[in-house]
């Protein structure tokens, strides 16, 4: 008997850790302890004999978490929380319906808690925890409409139903996520953005990324000094903090609390105008009373990081030696946010940093991108007999096939700019080919010009591409291949949608007991958001350098 009443002690506690888990504070209070309470009875029902082949099926499933993850929700509801209305808002406001999936009723109320939503959350949370890019997951696919999924909405939407009455709202978590106004400390707004993707119920599956990611800096840098280690790590937290795009319709952070906050607070614009965090080489040029001076060679910017975030500079280091460091713009404003490492001289640097990826700290700031890549891409219609994929039984054939479209590239360009064949003039095309495909030089491989983005190259794909001018497929379509491609990560929306209207590939995008191809269809675009969050708005895979340089 006592070791029962033990056991049962554990797992309660084991309930209260990941139900202060989606919580910005430790001390557990009494209105915790009422939606802990909750929490313990849905986890009672997740625990039954009609969803374990359901959880056996699908990785890293912690039926205690997921407990408190729908409960989270119930927390949001009741509280006015605002994390779930700003999803659904926004979701209206993209495709004119409150939800994926489901087509709502009547019965279906905004300020209130919803059978449909807790069926969505159920479908959400099952999927993120699949992410491949958060280690090694099985990439298990669940339909939204499966019975297991209804069952167990249906069981837990009536417990919220006996509680929703007399529930308690949980004013200090309102209290936290509700900045004050006048705030213009951009380190209080960080705080709460970095709360938000790694601890918020919504959100939180980025710790799942950051935990991984955290562990391959420890391995590959295992030799450094702790202090330096813990600087990357840092980096890393700040890095998805301020840049990750999150599953839900693959938002940052920082506009996904601007929503939640809402339009009529002083914050709102402010959020949404954070815009890109950097991290590049710069040089110190000195400080005055209110900030450190740095400049940018490549591009000849001046970066003035106001001293609120960055107070001094070590006396060691002087004017004319290149710092790696983070910055963000804030309210006008460039405050110093991430890591910060010295280097030697800039005359010794630049030197011998060729890259281009200096020269790309401030692209996203050069209107001329898109329209470079629309000349290359028109190109490349011209130069592959109008078409913007290719073939090849090799990387080696793909490969002299890209150097030769580069050297038409080259020509057009010094036609243009009306000047003799210099080879200083570099090609504008993608960064350099990953090693991994280099190294697989005998693979087949397909080339794909993205029109947003640039080239890419994708390698044992010519088989299964029914393309009249591809020689290499097999002449049989594999019906699991449209939904591989939709998945995965790693492959551009833009030659999913290329795959989808020019073979007919539409007709096979169904979820697991689907029969007729409706759901993913019909939410082609929210899907392609949540399992390509990091590549659903591409940045172009060329590097833009300004012509004046080579003149």
């Amino acid at each position: 008997m006592r070791n029962e009443r033990l056991l049962m002690e554990q797992s309660n506690k084991s309930v209260s850790q990941a139900w202060m888990a989606y919580h910005p504070y430790t001390k557990e209070t009494s209105i915790d302890r009422y939606y802990i309470g909750i929490c313990i009875r849905v986890r009672e029902i997740l625990k039954g004999k009609s969803f374990k082949v359901l959880f056996e099926t699908f990785d890293h499933i912690s039926l205690t978490e997921l407990a408190a993850f729908l409960v989270s929700y119930f927390e949001d509801v009741i509280s006015d929380l605002g994390l779930w209305r700003a999803f659904r808002d926004e979701h209206e406001r993209l495709y004119g319906k409150r939800l994926p999936f489901y087509d709502l009723t009547d019965d279906y109320f905004e300020e209130e808690i919803n059978f449909e939503d807790v069926a969505f959350l159920i479908w959400y949370y099952l999927t993120c925890k699949q992410d491949t890019e958060a280690g090694e997951r099985s990439g298990c696919i669940m339909n939204p409409d499966a019975p297991e999924i209804f069952l167990m909405t249906e069981k837990v939407f009536a417990i919220f139903e006996e509680h929703y009455e007399f529930a308690v709202e949980n004013t200090a978590l309102r209290e936290f996520i509700m900045i004050p106004e006048e705030t213009n400390d951009f380190y209080e707004v960080r705080y709460r953005i970095q709360w938000l993707l790694t601890s918020s119920y919504l959100y939180h599956f980025m710790t799942d990324l950051l935990i991984c990611r955290s562990k391959n800096i420890m391995e590959t840098y295992r030799d450094w000094p702790s202090e330096q280690k813990v600087s990357l790590l840092n980096e890393l937290k700040d890095g998805i903090t301020l840049s990750e795009n999150t599953h839900l319709l693959a938002y940052k952070g920082h506009e996904w609390y601007a929503k939640i906050l809402g339009q009529q607070h002083a914050l709102y614009k402010p959020l949404k105008a954070i815009g890109r965090k950097r991290s590049g080489n710069l040089v110190y040029t000195g400080k005055s009373s209110g900030h450190i001076h740095f400049e940018h060679p490549p591009t000849g910017r001046r970066i003035e990081i106001t001293r609120r975030s960055l107070e001094d500079m070590d006396p060691h280091i002087l004017p004319g030696t290149v710092v790696t460091i983070g910055f963000v713009k804030w309210m006008g404003e460039w405050w110093f946010s991430g890591m910060m490492a010295v280097w030697g001289k800039e005359k010794d640097f630049f030197k011998a940093d060729k890259s281009l990826v200096s020269a790309s700290l401030f692209s996203d700031e050069n209107d001329e991108w898109k329209k470079t890549i629309d000349d290359q891409y028109d190109l490349f219609l011209k130069f592959n007999h109008g078409r913007p994929v290719a073939f090849f039984d090799s990387f080696f054939e793909a490969d002299n096939f890209i150097r030769d479209f580069m050297l038409q590239w080259n020509f057009e360009m010094r036609k243009k700019l009306n000047q003799p064949g210099d080879e200083k003039i570099p090609p504008f095309l993608p960064q350099e080919i990953p090693p991994a495909i280099r190294e697989r030089s005998n693979d087949d491989c397909l080339v794909f010009f993205n029109k947003e983005a640039g080239i890419e190259f994708l390698t044992h794909m010519c088989p299964v591409i029914p393309d009249e001018n591809n020689k290499l497929y097999k002449g049989r379509i594999d019906p699991a291949l449209p939904m591989q491609l939709v998945m995965a990560n790693d492959c551009s929306c833009g030659f999913v949608n290329f795959t989808l209207d020019q073979y007919g590939f539409r007709k096979y995008l169904l979820f697991p007991g689907e029969k007729n191809a409706r759901l993913v269809p019909d939410n082609l675009d929210f899907l392609l958001r949540l399992y390509k969050r990091n590549g659903y708005f591409p940045e172009p895979q060329v590097h833009m350098v300004d012509s004046k340089r080579f003149r």
